[in-house]
């Protein structure tokens, strides 16, 4: 490995992600917020939370998933569009 950091990561986040793309998150919630997380696809909820809650690059999340930075860029993208337009529509109801 190049970067020993990123080998750290992935060792610690791998198993995680393993579980969390097999898990609903959230059954049965009434909450808009885990609502709109539970909505997200695996991969975007993955992309989402390492951007925004662990504060990664996103060139450090492509490393760690093994993704291209563009893959990346597009499903950050798209996850926070259509956890906004979640949110959005929770608050109408």
């Amino acid at each position: 490995m190049d970067d020993p950091d990123v080998f750290v990561q992935r060792l610690l986040y791998q198993p995680a992600l393993t579980r969390w793309s097999r898990l609903r998150p959230f059954p049965d919630t009434e909450n808009p917020l885990e609502q709109a997380l539970a909505d997200l696809t695996p991969t975007q909820r993955t992309v989402l939370v390492l951007l925004h809650l662990e504060e990664l690059t996103e060139f450090e999340v492509a490393d760690i998933l093994t993704m291209s930075h563009t893959a990346v860029h597009a499903q950050g993208l798209s996850a926070f569009e259509r956890f906004r337009s979640a949110i959005a529509a929770g608050e109408s109801r």
